[in-house]
C-alpha cells in the first residue's frame, strides 16, 4: 500500500529514475507469529527512498476454557445438596451422552457456585479484617471490653 514509486534517483528531466522498491527482510521467528502483514510505503521527505513500515497482524486466540473439578469443593457442605439437585434433572439420549452431559453440567454449576461463595468469602474476610482492626486501634489507645478480646483472639 501506499506510493506507486518508493525510489528516486533524484534527477530531473530524462535522468530520473522512478522504482518500486517493497522487500522486507523478516526472520523465520517472525514468520511463525505472524498471520497476517502489510507493507505500506511511506511519504519520501529527505531521502530518495520511501520509507517501508511493515505492520504485522495476530488474530486474537480464543481459547476454550476448561473446567476442571476442584477436590475443595468437597469439603463444602452445599457442594453434595448442589451436585444431587444438578444429577437428578432429566436428560435424554443413549447412557453415554447422558452421562458426559450431566458431568458437564455438575462441572459449570460448581464451577460458578464456588465463583459466587468465594466472593462471600471474600467478603466476609475484608469484614474481620476491619473488625479486627478496630480491635486492634481500641486495644493501643486503651483499655479493652472483654468481648471485644474474646472476638480478636
Amino acid at each position: 500500500m501506499g506510493q506507486r514509486f518508493t525510489w528516486c534517483n533524484n534527477k530531473a528531466g530524462r535522468a530520473r529514475i522512478l522504482e518500486k522498491l517493497d522487500r522486507c527482510l523478516i526472520n523465520t521467528t517472525a514468520l511463525d507469529y505472524i498471520h497476517l502483514a502489510l507493507v505500506k510505503d511511506l511519504s519520501r521527505v529527505a531521502s530518495d527512498h520511501c520509507p517501508i513500515l511493515l505492520e504485522v497482524f495476530k488474530p486474537v486466540e480464543h481459547t476454550k476454557n476448561i473446567i476442571r473439578y476442584e477436590e475443595v469443593w468437597a469439603s463444602y457442605y452445599g457442594a453434595t445438596a448442589l451436585v444431587k439437585n444438578v444429577w437428578m434433572r432429566n436428560c435424554k439420549g443413549d447412557l453415554t451422552y447422558i452421562l458426559n452431559l450431566k458431568f458437564k453440567r455438575t462441572l459449570k454449576t460448581l464451577f460458578y457456585w464456588s465463583k459466587a461463595k468465594y466472593q462471600d468469602l471474600n467478603a466476609l474476610r475484608d469484614k474481620l479484617k476491619n473488625e479486627v482492626l478496630e480491635i486492634q486501634l481500641d486495644k493501643s489507645e486503651g483499655e479493652i471490653f472483654f468481648e471485644k478480646l474474646q472476638i480478636l483472639r
